[in-house]
This record gives C-alpha cells, sequence and structure tokens, in this order.
C-alpha cells in the first residue's frame, strides 16, 4: 500500500504515517467495516497550525482541493472521504474529528479479502483495545439509605419497563428516530443514555462491533469509559454484561462539527448502529433527526417538552405534517416519543413504612407513545386527538400510547424484585408499593393522565 500512496500523492511527498497506520488497522480488524480512533497532535487544535499535522496534511491530500469560502480561501473541514488499496483490496475511508477536537476517527468500509479472514487475531491487540469502550451506565440498586433518601425506583428501573414497552422495535436492527422529552432535571439525559446501552445489550451484528456516534453541545459526559489496553479479547457474553466492546466516534459541536447537519452528513457514511443526539433545539434540527431515522438508521434525542402532547406536536410541526397525506409521510420514520415527568407521594405517619413514614416519595414516570401498527395508523388519521393514556395491563398490548399509571404500576412491580439488604427493608418497601397501588403513585399518575400533564 505504501507505494500506491507515493504514486498518488499530488506533491510527491514519501507516504505520511496514517497510510501506514490505515493499513495495520485493515490488517488487524479482519472485518467487513470498522471505526478506529487515533490521537491528534495538540497543534490540531490551532487554528492554521492543523496543517502541519501530518494526519491532517494526509487527509487533505488524499481528498483533493477543499471548497473556496467567501473569501476565496478553502472552508475549515472536520471530515474527509478518500480510497485506498490494502493490498489490491480497494478501501473507502471517511475521517472526522471527534473528542473534543482531541482525536480522528476513521471509518474504513472495505471487503474484507478472504485470506485475511482466514488467519488469527492473535499480535493484533494493541489496534485494538485501546479504542474500545465500556458502558457507564448503571442503575441504582435498592438499599435501605436508598429508601430513607426517597427515591421510589432507579433509572435502570425506567430503562428496563420503557424497553419492553418497545418491545421487538429496540431490538435486532432497530430504524428510525426516538425522542426523549421533559423539563429540566427530568431525567432525559440518563434515561436516552440508558435505552442506548439497552440497545447495544440486544444488539448482535456480524463482521464489526457496534459503532455508537453522538452529537453533543458540549459534551456532558461520555456515554462509554475506556477499557484497560490489556483487555481480553470479547466473547459473546460481553455485550449482555454491559462489556460490550464498540466503536464510539464523541462529537463535539464547534470543536469537531460546524452543526447538526454536517454531523448527519458525516454519519451516513460510519455505518453507525445508533446515533445519539444530546439536544435538539430547533425545529430543523427536530427534521433532520427524523429525515436521518428515515434513511434506516437508529437516531436518539433529548428535547425540552411539557408534556407526550406537546412533544408529538413539536415533531408534527418542525414536519409541517397537519394534514392526514402529510403526516403518512412522516410518521412511519418515527420509533417513538417519551415524555418524562417526576411524580411525588407522601407517606402516611405510619411504623409500616420505617424511616420513609411521613416523607414524600418521588420518581421519574414515562408517557410513551411507540410508533407500532395502531399507534401509526391512529397518529396519521387522527393526530394529536390519538394520544390517549392508556393503561393496558401488559407491554404486548396493541395499544399504541402508554400513560403513566401504566409505568406507575409496572415500576411498583418490579421494585420490590430488586432490593438488596435485609428482611425490614424488604418489610418497607413491600408496605410503599402497596401504599402506591392502593391510593398514593398510581392515583397520582391516573391525575396525571387526566389532565394531559
Amino acid at each position: 500500500m505504501g507505494d500506491t500512496m507515493a504514486e498518488t500523492n499530488p506533491v510527491g511527498e514519501k507516504p505520511s504515517p496514517p497510510a501506514d497506520w490505515l493499513e495495520q488497522a485493515c490488517n488487524a480488524r479482519r472485518v467487513d467495516d470498522f471505526t478506529i480512533h487515533c490521537a491528534r497532535p495538540e497543534s490540531a487544535n490551532d487554528g492554521d497550525a492543523a496543517e502541519g499535522d501530518s494526519f491532517t496534511r494526509y487527509f487533505k491530500q488524499r481528498e483533493g482541493p477543499a471548497a473556496l469560502d467567501a473569501q476565496g480561501k478553502p472552508q475549515r473541514k472536520t471530515s474527509y472521504d478518500f480510497s485506498i488499496d490494502v493490498g489490491t483490496t480497494p478501501a473507502r475511508v471517511h475521517v472526522c474529528s471527534c473528542s473534543e477536537g482531541q482525536e480522528w476517527s476513521a471509518t474504513v468500509r472495505w471487503d474484507t479479502p478472504k485470506a485475511l479472514k482466514r488467519e488469527e487475531h492473535a499480535g493484533q491487540l494493541e489496534l485494538e483495545t485501546n479504542w474500545r469502550a465500556r458502558a457507564s451506565y448503571s442503575g441504582e440498586k435498592v438499599n435501605e439509605e436508598w429508601v430513607k433518601n426517597a427515591n421510589l425506583f432507579s433509572f435502570s428501573e425506567t430503562v428496563e419497563v420503557l424497553t419492553r414497552a418497545f418491545g421487538k422495535s429496540l431490538s435486532g436492527h432497530a430504524r428510525g428516530f426516538l425522542l426523549v422529552t421533559g423539563g429540566t432535571g427530568s431525567g432525559k439525559s440518563q434515561i436516552s443514555r440508558g435505552l442506548v446501552h439497552e440497545y447495544l445489550s440486544h444488539l448482535s451484528r456480524k463482521g464489526r462491533h457496534p459503532h455508537v456516534l453522538t452529537h453533543e453541545d458540549p459534551i456532558e459526559k461520555r456515554l462509554f469509559e475506556p477499557l484497560a489496553s490489556q483487555a481480553r479479547m470479547p466473547d459473546e457474553r460481553d455485550m449482555a454484561s454491559s462489556r460490550a466492546w464498540i466503536d464510539y466516534t464523541p462529537r463535539q459541536l464547534r470543536k469537531d462539527t460546524g452543526s447538526l447537519d454536517e454531523t448527519l452528513q458525516s454519519a451516513l457514511r460510519q455505518k453507525p448502529a445508533v446515533v445519539y443526539v444530546g439536544e435538539v433545539r430547533k425545529p430543523d434540527e427536530l427534521r433532520q433527526c427524523i429525515e436521518f431515522g428515515g434513511t434506516g438508521h437508529f437516531i436518539i434525542a433529548t428535547a425540552h417538552a411539557g408534556s407526550l402532547v406537546e412533544s408529538v406536536e413539536k415533531v408534527l410541526s418542525a414536519c409541517e405534517a397537519r394534514e392526514p397525506g402529510t403526516r403518512a409521510l412522516w410518521v412511519p420514520k418515527l420509533l417513538g416519543i417519551v415524555h418524562l415527568q417526576s411524580v411525588s407521594v407522601r407517606l402516611p405517619d405510619d411504623k409500616r413504612y420505617g424511616s420513609a413514614a411521613g416523607h414524600e416519595l418521588s420518581g421519574i414516570l414515562p408517557a410513551l407513545y411507540r410508533n407500532n401498527s395502531q399507534g401509526r395508523q391512529m397518529l396519521i388519521a387522527d393526530g394529536l386527538a390519538s394520544l390517549l393514556p392508556h393503561a393496558p395491563r401488559d407491554c404486548a398490548a396493541a395499544t399504541g400510547t402508554l400513560g403513566r399509571k401504566f409505568f406507575a404500576r409496572e415500576l411498583s412491580n418490579i421494585a420490590v424484585a430488586k432490593i438488596d439488604g435485609a428482611d425490614d427493608v424488604q418489610a418497607t418497601w413491600q408496605a410503599i408499593r402497596d401504599y402506591n397501588k392502593s391510593q398514593g403513585l398510581l392515583l397520582a399518575a391516573q391525575k396525571r393522565d387526566l389532565y394531559g400533564e
């Protein structure tokens, strides 16, 4: 590959280090498509100083002349596309800036030669383990201190129930746009991140690691943390145990990309398993996310909204889908819409409730529109009038809208099964659950559903 690079180099220089880096990566990964990272020199973050970065210079040489801006200067680029040859095998490469301008992420798409596929992976861990990540999301455990702190249930339990409610839509290969909404501090980021991890735990892909791409402003908390460099090769049990090996490309607005549209256009060439957008603030951004979901990819984003009806209205307004005919074009691109809201109940001053007696307990309750057959047909035909807060006894019910009462019952049912600790903690939580069923949480949730909150 080195000789080929020298022949096509427009300035006649010797191949720069990235040529060898890409060749080593192709020989090491031995899969059809993959994504790897490399650190950017500090000079690459200082405007024109990036011209001296060997990686940046190499990418520019491979792609060719850049378009000019209004002043006649080359436009600033955060991604590059070009082709290379690995031996006699052609490969397409898409490179983009990520990790707040600290790294390059290179996605290579190629047909792996059969000879490479037959070779062993031994001795190639150096290129593998540096760019894998472990899920940082985890749910809180229920213990005595947790009950004293007045939390009804954990984020992980809410994610578990939501995932069950989506059914097959979040297993296998998900497609479409999933929007998670709520007010400030409602847990949008935690729930959406949890849904990403839950989806990855069910995802089965042959030939490559799942690629997770994010667009954030700013990057609040990384979705994944790096594994130790001596980590072993993963086995099939790693994904289910949240020790999944993935390709992870976090991009921050202004440092790694100029806009959401730029990120999504780049993502079309990066084969992502899921794209996570930190927060959608403008209608045109919402529309871009929906259009991306319509390309057969899975994208999840967060936004502010006061209710599920308002959340769906924002989506339909962004698409200007006010008539059934127009809604029929856009609604199929949705996977679902979740609205999160905190609901509180005050326990009676009764010794049955132990240290929680007389305290106000709170929890995040979702309301959900899911794009199943009934939900899709009703939303297209009736618009917002179809969003009735149903509370069926089973997640598998055909209804497209699930109200807060449904989730209050489901979460109360699973909370007691996750208790760690002494018998008195179990007894206390059982009493709290019974109270919530009879006159506490379920009634509070039902009132929210009644008033469309």
